[in-house]
């Protein structure tokens, strides 16, 4: 097993993290349990964070803003999205 980069390791904290490596990095925190320890709290912060602010996500961007960003036409991401808020900030 390779060690966990910090890079790995917050990819686990997003659940962003390969399959691939979900094991070794789960046998890494197994290992290391100051730094699940660690990551277990950076999650929670992840979830009280979104709890409190993930209803701003579904905003729509202000439209004095959308002209001081030149964001008034859209962007093609934005299109696509039920908000703009997320070009600025993705989950």
């Amino acid at each position: 097993m390779n060690p966990a980069s910090e890079a790995e390791l917050q990819a686990w904290v997003d659940g962003k993290l390969d399959l691939a490596r979900q094991a070794d990095v789960a046998s890494y925190l197994k290992n290391h349990p100051g730094e699940g320890e660690r990551l277990r709290a950076y999650r929670q912060q992840n979830i009280a964070l979104r709890a409190l602010y993930g209803p701003v996500l579904e905003e729509s961007i202000p439209r004095n803003m959308l002209r001081t960003r030149n964001l008034s036409a859209g962007c093609g991401r934005c299109a696509a999205m039920r908000s703009a808020w997320r070009c600025w900030f993705p989950a």
